[in-house]
């Protein structure tokens, strides 16, 4: 299946895209969807900070996506 990632600052930042696809299989989880970002983007961190949205709906790891999902990526900004 295919779904596609939409990142936000930093992660728009960092990757150097705004959206792009990912291929996962049958069955994926918002978990095996951060740790495929993780891998291609090895300079996003995903931990549990990371916001995960579905239909703008937060969701966590858990929750298993379908073919052409939109998952929104949003990692809170700490500075001072």
């Amino acid at each position: 299946m295919i779904v596609t990632v939409k990142l936000y600052l930093p992660g728009k930042v960092l990757s150097g895209k705004e959206s792009y696809p990912v291929e996962l299989f049958q069955g994926a989880t918002v978990g095996d969807l951060a740790r495929s970002i993780s891998k291609q983007l090895g300079n996003l961190t995903i931990d549990e900070k990371t916001l995960f949205m579905i239909n703008q709906r937060a969701v966590n790891q858990d929750k298993i996506l379908c073919d052409g999902d939109c998952i929104l990526v949003l990692k809170p900004l700490v500075g001072g």
